[in-house]
């Protein structure tokens, strides 16, 4: 199953092109993690990604440029994104979170993140427990194979902890 949540554009998301900064990309791509291993997942019970969760490595494919244009057909609306989210290979202290981001019906964007539970007060890594799986199985997805390089517009890599 993906969890499937819409997001506002802000004009201050926007670059001097015109385009949607890759920064501001990346902070929406979070806004979906959280969403899902936040609040979704306190909603079904599990609180414990609240108590330690670090983002191992994250990787972004760009298909096409994220234009911020207004809708003159619904003025005062801003413009909104999709992003679809599942997860994707579930090991015993880690777990691959998969998104993809949509401008109307085009796909702009697929990120990779590498998930790791992690105990904030003794600063140090953890094993999934038995919920979070059980949650997180919930959500594995299996997509279409993923665009090459040749395919997409630009293709950049982030390397990030948080």
């Amino acid at each position: 199953m993906r969890h499937i949540q819409k997001f506002s554009l802000r004009w201050s998301d926007m670059d001097s092109y015109g385009h949607v900064n890759s920064v501001q990309v990346v902070r929406l791509y979070e806004e979906a993690r959280v969403s899902l291993l936040f609040r979704v997942a306190r909603s079904a019970g599990v609180t414990s990604f609240e108590e330690g969760l670090i983002t191992a490595r994250h990787e972004i494919d760009y298909y096409r440029p994220l234009q911020y244009l207004l809708n003159p057909d619904h003025p005062g609306s801003f413009p909104t994104v999709r992003i679809e989210s599942w997860i994707e290979n579930i090991k015993a202290a880690q777990f691959t979170f998969m998104c993809e981001m949509y401008k109307d019906w085009d796909l702009t964007g697929r990120a990779r993140s590498l998930c790791v539970p992690y105990i904030v007060s003794t600063n140090s890594l953890r094993r999934l427990t038995p919920a979070e799986r059980s949650f997180l199985q919930s959500y594995v997805h299996h997509p279409d194979p993923p665009r090459t390089e040749e395919e997409s517009c630009y293709s950049k890599r982030i390397h990030t902890s948080n």
